[in-house]
């Protein structure tokens, strides 16, 4: 997300206390990559709780700090924990409003805007593009949370999609269990596109709260993606069609042997990891690998009997996929070669350099 300008605010652990004559004065700031409260020397330690341990004392992490700042807006830190400068405060999210709010309330609804929505869910079928301007269309659907998307006007800010993606949960649901979800969704998007869809705006709106509040959360993100990427989507909303909503239930809900590989997933597309290319490729085959394995364990799929018309029908998706047409005659006949090497393989290459 991006970063914000600093603020003055007088702070406490509570919104009646947090005013010129019995706050702590200090700045707020959000640098894209960590939320700081930085107060004059030793001013810190009002607003965390110490407790006595037998190395010493230590501060208690507090779920929330409240802040008003000079020009009016009411600011809220999560998470605030200390840290070894007694000059500052770190937080895991930002929520900024106009008027007063209670974080402690369940939320309503999140409205978010990402790099690469606005491609992602962009389709060529005139009767869906006036389907899509005219209501919200359902992603994913289930017990505890509804997820659609909408279109909306342009905005004056080019960094934000003028697509939104509305969470909505069905029931009480607090504010670290929605940024999870955020999380996985934004997660699952930039798997499709091929780079990391961050978050470039976040809006909350709380139960029995007009108010709508601004959200900057310090998520770990990659690299920017190029012009070509944002041009070429390889797993559009409208190619997905009807396996969409699956595939958000599966990216959402995965658990126990599922969670590492679909991290591990997320972090290899979006290129938060700084592999050679060639392990980059070792570790997508193996990661794949454990979710086909999880997959047709859970469909009970006969693997002998259908794995080579499934191999012919992936292959002639994936050769699909690929615009260029010289890219895609060579990719062709490397396909067609399936599992033939010309080279030493991985595992050979580590035995000869154990070897050295």
């Amino acid at each position: 997300m991006r970063r914000l300008d600093d603020i003055d605010a007088f702070w406490s652990k509570e919104w009646s206390n947090a005013n010129e004559s019995v706050g702590h004065r200090g700045c707020i700031r959000f640098t894209g990559d960590d939320v700081q409260l930085v107060m004059p020397f030793y001013q810190t330690t009002g607003l965390l709780t110490q407790v006595k341990t037998k190395e010493g004392y230590e501060y208690l992490a507090s779920p929330f700090l409240y802040g008003r700042a000079e020009d009016g807006r009411y600011i809220v830190v999560v998470g605030a924990s200390s840290t070894r400068s007694p000059w500052w405060i770190r937080g895991s999210a930002l929520l900024i409003a106009e008027s007063a709010f209670e974080p402690v309330r369940p939320v309503e609804s999140v409205r978010i805007k990402m790099i690469g929505l606005d491609q992602w869910l962009k389709t060529d079928d005139a009767e869906n593009v006036k389907a899509q301007q005219d209501e919200r269309t359902t992603l994913f659907m289930d017990g505890l949370v509804r997820i659609t998307s909408e279109s909306a006007e342009e905005t004056e800010q080019p960094e934000h999609s003028k697509a939104s993606i509305v969470i909505e949960p069905k029931g009480e649901m607090g504010f670290c269990d929605v940024i999870d979800v955020a999380s996985r969704l934004t997660s699952f998007v930039g798997f499709c596109c091929g780079f990391d869809a961050k978050i470039t705006n976040m809006t909350i709106n709380f139960m029995d709260n007009p108010t709508s509040v601004q959200c900057y959360v310090p998520f770990v993100t990659g690299r920017e993606p190029r012009d070509y990427q944002l041009d070429f989507i390889p797993l559009t909303r409208e190619r997905l069609d009807s396996y969409v909503e699956a595939g958000v239930r599966a990216w959402l809900t995965s658990e126990g042997e599922l969670v590492t590989p679909r991290a591990m997933l997320g972090a290899l597309v979006s290129e938060r990891w700084s592999l050679p290319l060639d392990l980059r490729f070792l570790t997508a085959a193996q990661v794949l690998e454990v979710l086909a394995k999880e997959s047709l364990a859970s469909t009970e799929v006969d693997v002998e009997s259908s794995s080579e018309d499934n191999y012919e029908e992936m292959q002639k998706k994936t050769l699909n996929a690929i615009p260029n047409k010289a890219l895609r005659t060579w990719a062709n006949d490397h396909l067609k070669k399936k599992h033939a090497r010309t080279g030493p393989n991985q595992e050979q290459r580590l035995r000869r350099l154990l070897e050295r």
